[in-house]
């Protein structure tokens, strides 16, 4: 892919999404426990998933292969005053 042909693709880090989209009143929310006990259960269950890694930053769970982030699941809610 480039960017010529337009369907170039740009994958932001977490914290690039915290502060976009902290400018229209949208903040991170916790993800709930069953959420995160249901993740670990997934990765665990199948022998294939044995070198995938669940972590966190910040909120933000962080799917990875060998330790090296490749996805991330995160929540998100307006802000009420």
């Amino acid at each position: 892919m480039s960017e010529d042909d337009g369907s170039f693709r740009r994958h932001r880090k977490i914290n690039f999404w915290r502060e976009y989209f902290a400018r229209f009143g949208i903040v991170e929310m916790e993800l709930s426990q069953p959420s995160m006990d249901q993740a670990s259960l997934l990765v665990k269950e199948s022998p294939c998933w044995k070198s995938c890694t669940l972590g966190m930053n910040g909120k933000c769970m962080l799917l990875g292969w060998n330790e090296i982030p490749l996805r991330s699941v995160s929540a998100w809610k307006f802000h009420k005053d």
